[in-house]
């Protein structure tokens, strides 16, 4: 079945009906983008003669870029940023539905983030992303802080933590191929 509509569809149905997704997803936007270029959204527009539908948009400097034109390095952006919105919202419901309180102990897993991006985006991508959940958290009043896992190959990204490491409860685990077997090596983190 069906689960999202995706990133385009759900991205202007949260635009036209004006719903806190849409306030969600600008302000997490905000914190994602890439250094000295904020990624502000567009009016909703047609991309193709005869499609039948509105796609959503970008606001790049002067210029109005469909989502689907934008660069690899944007469009995975917003996609981690639109799931982003997608799950937490999603989870406040069925935590509704179901007569429950929301769940504050979180998990969430990233899998090389940095795919696309500029080297000085991947350098801040983790920290605004951290950044974009505390926003969500602040906006949804939820406690608890989520714990994420990244898997990255970018020594960028992992020098991205430096200000914010704490050995007490962060670590970096190495997996290496070692005779055909996966080796796991904790701990080692350095400036």
């Amino acid at each position: 079945k069906r689960v999202c509509e995706g990133l385009e569809r759900d991205w202007v149905n949260w635009q036209e009906a004006r719903k806190p997704q849409f306030a969600a997803l600008e302000a997490v936007l905000k914190e994602v983008s890439p250094p000295g270029e904020t990624l502000r959204v567009g009016p909703p527009q047609r991309l193709f003669l005869g499609e039948g539908r509105d796609r959503p948009s970008l606001l790049i400097g002067t210029q109005t870029v469909p989502v689907a034109l934008a660069s690899a390095g944007i469009r995975r952006i917003l996609a981690l940023s639109y799931f982003l919105v997608w799950a937490w919202n999603e989870h406040r419901l069925a935590a509704k539905l179901l007569g429950k309180k929301p769940e504050n102990r979180l998990v969430l897993l990233f899998d090389e983030p940095e795919t696309h991006l500029h080297p000085r985006w991947q350098r801040t991508v983790i920290p605004s992303l951290l950044r974009a959940i505390d926003v969500l958290r602040e906006t949804q009043a939820q406690a608890g802080t989520p714990q994420m896992m990244v898997a990255t190959h970018s020594p960028l990204v992992a020098a991205s933590l430096e200000p914010s490491f704490d050995p007490e409860q962060d670590d970096l685990v190495h997996l290496s191929l070692r005779d055909g077997r996966v080796a796991i090596e904790q701990g080692g983190w350095a400036k």
